[in-house]
């Protein structure tokens, strides 16, 4: 996570989290501020320092990196408005596939003999099989995996991430009796920027919690930040990867994020018709 006198930024994974952490600190650090990185073991936290005007800091966890919780925010900064980035299911599944940690981490999903039972040519993997393993290795609430309309990895995450006790919603969830307007009231406090158009909801945020006008022009302008490791070329649109059956599934397995989240349900609607 990234904290400022302002706000606290968590970054959920393949988000354009890394993006936001580069610009940010690379504003602080012109304005000379002192931006630190600052590791933090969550079962034994230390005394931090107060985040005030002049400074700015990454908070690392040694269990996560950078991908902190809602619930990991250290007390001291719990005050404070949070931003996060989000990215629509479809997309950030290629994102993830495309990155594809496990030919750098093949246990990832589990014993490695066991996955390639599964799928012989491992590490070589196909978009499906990305997406059934993600939906079953990779869930933050294992309990779930029986069904096919138990919820996906993303809305997991979304629990996970942003919701304030995500084991207690995530019963609910399964009994039915979480509502949107029940996801709303935990997301208070919340501000969501769409990886889509990034800089400009960035730059509006950072707008309107008082940073000066060229600070916001540089984020409106700033370039791209690609991760060391890589990602999807910008000339492949995630449509491609998709088969009616695939997108059929993540419909069916986001259906909760879909419904949370308006622009994504927009979008989900615009593609109902490619499922039918």
């Amino acid at each position: 996570m990234f904290v400022t006198d302002r706000f606290v930024y968590l970054h959920l994974p393949k988000t354009g989290g890394t993006f936001v952490a580069s610009v940010l600190a690379r504003i602080h650090a012109r304005r000379g501020d002192a931006v630190e990185t600052i590791w933090v073991d969550p079962a034994h936290p230390p005394a931090l320092p107060p985040i005030s005007r002049g400074r700015a800091a990454r908070i690392m966890l040694t269990t996560r990196n950078q991908h902190g919780t809602r619930r990991d925010i250290p007390p001291l900064y719990a005050d404070r408005p949070v931003l996060a980035t989000i990215r629509n299911p479809y997309e950030r599944y290629v994102s993830q596939y495309e990155f594809a940690w496990w030919r750098h981490q093949p246990d990832m999903f589990g014993p490695i003999d066991d996955v390639r039972r599964r799928y012989p040519s491992f590490p070589a993997l196909s978009f499906e099989d990305y997406l059934d393993l993600a939906n079953s290795a990779l869930l933050p609430f294992r309990e779930s995996v029986a069904s096919d309309d138990s919820p996906g990895m993303h809305t997991q995450q979304f629990l996970e991430y942003f919701f304030r006790d995500p084991h207690s919603a995530f019963a609910r969830l399964l009994a039915g009796t979480l509502s949107a307007d029940d996801a709303a009231r935990e997301l208070t406090g919340l501000r969501l920027l769409n990886q889509c158009r990034l800089n400009d909801d960035l730059a509006a945020a950072l707008d309107e919690m008082g940073y000066a006008a060229d600070e916001v022009d540089t984020v409106r302008r700033a370039a791209r930040v690609w991760p060391p490791e890589g990602g999807r070329a910008l000339d492949a649109p995630w449509e491609r990867y998709y088969s009616k059956e695939t997108m059929a599934m993540v419909a069916r397995k986001e259906r909760w994020l879909f419904e949370w989240i308006p622009e994504f349900r927009t979008l989900a609607r615009a593609l109902s018709s490619c499922v039918e």
